[in-house]
């Protein structure tokens, strides 16, 4: 594929780059003229200067945006082995708002930016900007990677709105499976998944992933709330299938609301609860905790 000397260069970029070689051009004429005439030739330095500065300004910018995604990748990947870090997530948030996301050409600097995005949930973004990349390079194993979790994300989002929906509950599995596929899993990963197999039904899986999480980090909170929720979802079934004993069920939703009053709270988090209650036959409470899934997937996971 043939490439032109302007490629992935902004506007501004080129009229730079072009009054740049203007000026130097002049001042190399200044100069020559200089050495003709026997005059000093200081005066025509900062002219050259400016001229090399401009002409150069692209390739500076673009080594100085290069050098920033160097360490947002490392934050990014950092973060996903830690996703409960508040230092790192602070760290992506703040180089967030830095980056002006349209000036980025390359479907590495773009996968980055979507990864970014995605981890502080701005999941539509995230997928505006890897779908960038991918047509740069459709074959650019990270960008497809990243788009797989944020296309599961994005699934899983709509069924904690909808839990009921066997629809959503069907595609939420083919994203999972999609996940499940990959070479390796970081804790992010493992916790979203995790939680997609929760919100599906599917508690074992669930709890298998969210103990792989726990075998690494003993204190990963999101990781024992999974298990837990994995066992109101449990006796959500028993009740349906015994409605005469609900008991168990009442226990399990009083046990975790004492033992989660503490910590992080997630939609899914409501959604479960809210789905424990309407089976228990409290309406009021039930919706309750459906406008607090609603109150939490609006709410962004770094406040900017």
């Amino acid at each position: 594929m043939e490439t032109t000397l302007f490629e992935n260069m902004a506007i501004y970029e080129i009229i730079l780059l072009l009054l740049g070689c203007l000026l130097f051009l002049i001042s190399l004429v200044g100069i020559v003229i200089g050495m003709i005439r026997n005059q000093s030739l200081k005066k025509y330095l900062p002219l050259l200067f400016i001229a090399i500065v401009m002409i150069g300004f692209p390739s500076i910018k673009k080594l100085s945006l290069g050098n920033d995604f160097i360490s947002i990748e490392k934050d990014s990947n950092a973060f996903m082995n830690d996703p409960s870090n508040q230092d790192l997530l602070t760290k992506l948030a703040d180089n967030y708002k830095k980056i002006n996301p349209d000036e980025l050409k390359t479907p590495q600097d773009l996968t980055s930016y979507a990864k970014m995005a995605m981890l502080l949930g701005d999941n539509d973004v995230a997928l505006k900007y890897v779908n960038i990349a991918l047509e740069i390079d459709k074959n650019y194993g990270p960008a497809v990677d990243i788009k797989n979790q944020i296309e599961s994300n994005l699934a899983i989002k709509q069924l904690t709105m909808e839990p009921e929906n066997d629809t959503l509950r069907s595609s939420v599995t083919r994203h999972l499976q999609i996940l499940e596929n990959g070479q390796s899993r970081n804790t992010y990963q493992s916790l979203k998944i995790a939680e997609g197999h929760l919100l599906t039904g599917n508690t074992a899986s669930a709890k298998v992933e969210a103990d792989k999480v726990i075998a690494k980090n003993p204190n990963q909170k999101q990781a024992q709330q999974i298990i837990q929720l994995a066992g109101v979802e449990e006796k959500i079934k028993k009740a349906k299938e015994s409605p005469e004993n609900k008991s168990e069920l009442r226990y399990a939703v009083q046990n975790f609301k004492e033992i989660s009053s503490n910590t992080h709270q997630k939609a899914y988090n409501s959604a479960i609860i809210a789905k424990a209650y309407k089976v228990l036959g409290d309406q009021k409470t039930s919706e309750k905790y459906k406008d607090s899934v609603k109150f939490f997937l609006a709410k962004p996971v770094y406040k900017h």
